[in-house]
């Protein structure tokens, strides 16, 4: 699997686009997952943004995110799987926060009921309580369960993003990511999800 960063990191610490974008590819991510709100993002930073990731040929893909709140249309796997049945459309998938699966107290095994329909993993820790965007090793997601269940879906081809925010210093924030792509390495490279 490819390991991704979710540019929040940088945003959430004042940085701008660019450097983001250097960062995450001398830290050794293997891409970068751009998160920008189209009612603030100028025409000037969507102009960037394709210079900067020099983009290919772009296909679109729709994944839709579990959020773990009592008023998510999907807050758990069972109404994501409902939801992606009654679209019935290849274009439309999950995305697997894992995170966002333990707040929900969702088991690891629950996740086979998206087989097929996966298109994106972000991965970040958190407290148990609230959504953190840690990274992993300092909240209290028990990964290696979860990793082994995405493995077993066969998405070899797909990227594990991590997702950072609040960091508790930002102007610490390249050690924080560094920190973050280093753990989450290491727990892909021990689920066997990465060489």
């Amino acid at each position: 699997m490819k390991l991704g960063l979710i540019n929040s990191a940088w945003v959430q610490a004042g940085r701008e686009t660019s450097y983001g974008i250097r960062k995450t590819r001398e830290i050794g991510f293997d891409s970068i997952n751009m998160f920008a709100d189209p009612l603030d993002i100028s025409d000037q930073e969507r102009a960037l943004i394709r210079r900067e990731c020099a983009a290919a040929a772009l296909g679109l893909e729709i994944a839709l995110e579990l959020e773990p709140f009592q008023l998510s249309l999907l807050n758990d796997v069972p109404s994501m799987a409902r939801f992606l049945a009654d679209v019935d459309h290849p274009a439309v998938q999950a995305n697997l926060n894992i995170s966002h699966l333990a707040l929900a107290h969702q088991p690891p095994a629950a996740v086979e009921a998206l087989r097929g329909r996966v298109a994106h993993v972000p991965i970040s820790d958190c407290d148990g309580k609230v959504h953190g965007d840690l990274p992993p090793g300092r909240g209290v997601v028990d990964f290696p369960p979860y990793l082994e269940a995405i493995k077993r879906l066969g998405i070899d081809d797909a990227t594990i993003s991590v997702e950072l925010e609040y960091s508790p210093d930002p102007e610490h924030i390249v050690e924080w990511v560094v920190e973050a792509h280093d753990k989450t390495a290491a727990l892909l490279r021990a689920a066997g999800l990465r060489p």
